[in-house]
């Protein structure tokens, strides 16, 4: 079996559905069972809670906001599905039920977090829903699969935890059963339930988190993130013109490189999958033929060098150790911090300082103290040679041109940090990229 999760932007319109489409029945063609985990159309789920806001105060303009939601889903059936008719009439169930809860909020005059849970699920369930029809329109056997009645969680709205032992159970129990009849199961990312049948939602990046979970419990062969890039890229294409898409990477890299400013997928997202040895994919729903990233809880060497990510709007500060110390222990200050080096007489510290907000807070806690702080970016350059001498040698040959303020090792063997004045940060990013590259 294969789990198969599409982002918001892959279920965008009817023109990103139609590319899932071919993705899924193209699959289907090899004879392997899918579960499809869907998030919501891109950007409905901000609309929903915006909603769901709206209604405790202003009741028409909540209603208005409704139907703009319902009509687009509506629309996407139409330019979708040849003979939409039932689709439109399931949407429009889904829709009256999303209209009654937002009369109900307004009535009451109050918004809990658990109504809010409870609107903001409805994203999900209109893309699901879609999909299935669209699938049926092309003669596959598929199925909707509520994934409230599997994913159980506390009540922790917004942020649910879930209970994995009672998720494995009720997966057995109810979910894989449905595989007999069927070729693929469609269901719902990002939504949960409480034992009482209460939704919850996992959180932002909640559907990898579904797809993980689910996959895990199922016990699938490869669970395949399809969004709107292809792969985790050896940097930001926006920074750096000859960054291409990693081959393949170790769980381990890919959490040093969420953590330190690259545009991945959150490493404790897929965690339930690499826990249970299950491979993760990162795959392009709009360029399907592209190779993407493979995701494994193995280590990977194809280079020394995989991957080089900054962090711009950085405070660097050094001085004394026990002057640095007594300020990096500020409360409002503790959470700042990436990165600390510290010895006898003198330490130093990264601190990210990316509001006006935040720097105020860095200068305040610096007043009457010797210490000095500079403006700063940061540099990661992450691999499983990122720490041998050579590869070393050669980041500090590509930065001799600008001033440093430290390179060192990083928490693991996986990762080595450049700290540079901030107008230097893109120069040197190209740089290492360079070393990475070759």
């Amino acid at each position: 079996m294969i789990v198969m999760k599409f982002g918001g932007t892959s279920v965008a319109d009817s023109a990103a559905l139609t590319s899932v489409l071919t993705i899924v029945t193209k699959t289907i063609d090899r004879s392997t069972k899918l579960l499809v985990v869907v998030s919501a159309a891109s950007g409905t789920t901000n609309q929903l809670l915006e909603l769901a806001r709206m209604a405790v105060t202003d009741g028409d303009e909540a209603i208005s906001l409704c139907k703009a939601i319902i009509m687009r889903h509506i629309r996407i059936c139409n330019e979708l599905i040849p003979a939409p008719d039932a689709a439109c009439l399931d949407v429009s169930e889904i829709g009256n039920e999303l209209t009654r809860y937002v009369e109900g909020i307004h009535f009451l005059n109050e918004c809990t977090n658990q109504s809010l849970d409870k609107i903001a699920s409805f994203g999900e369930r209109f893309t699901s829903c879609i999909l299935v029809h669209a699938l049926r329109s092309v003669n596959v056997r598929c199925r909707l699969f509520d994934a409230t009645s599997v994913m159980r969680t506390d009540d922790q709205y917004h942020k649910a935890n879930v209970d994995f032992n009672e998720t494995r159970r009720l997966c057995t129990r109810a979910l894989i059963p449905e595989f007999d009849a069927h070729d693929v199961v469609v269901t719902q990312g990002y939504i949960g339930a409480t034992p009482d049948g209460f939704v919850t939602t996992l959180g932002r990046g909640g559907s990898d988190y579904s797809a993980a979970i689910l996959g895990s419990a199922v016990g699938a062969e490869l669970i395949q993130i399809w969004t709107d890039v292809s792969g985790v890229f050896s940097a930001d294409p926006r920074l750096v013109a000859t960054a291409r898409p990693i081959p393949s990477l170790s769980f381990s890299e890919v959490r040093e490189l969420a953590l330190y400013g690259a545009r991945v997928l959150h490493p404790d997202t897929i965690k339930p999958a690499i826990d249970a040895g299950i491979a993760v994919a990162v795959l392009n729903t709009f360029r399907p033929d592209d190779e993407g990233t493979m995701i494994t809880h193995v280590d990977v060497t194809h280079s020394r060098l995989h991957a080089v990510s900054i962090v711009r709007d950085c405070t660097f500060i050094s001085g004394q150790t026990a002057e640095l110390k007594n300020v990096l222990g500020h409360a409002n200050i503790k959470s700042k911090i990436l990165l600390e080096s510290h010895s006898i007489e003198r330490s130093s510290a990264v601190l990210i300082s990316q509001t006006e907000e935040s720097r105020t807070e860095i200068d305040v806690s610096l007043v009457g103290t010797g210490l000095e702080a500079k403006s700063a970016s940061i540099i990661i350059a992450t691999g499983p040679g990122a720490t041998e001498a050579s590869v070393l040698s050669a980041i500090a040959t590509a930065c001799t041109e600008h001033e440093i303020h430290e390179l060192c090792n990083g928490m693991s063997r996986l990762s080595v940090f450049i700290v540079c004045r901030s107008e230097s940060g893109a120069d040197i990013l190209n740089k290492i990229h360079g070393i990475v590259v070759n």
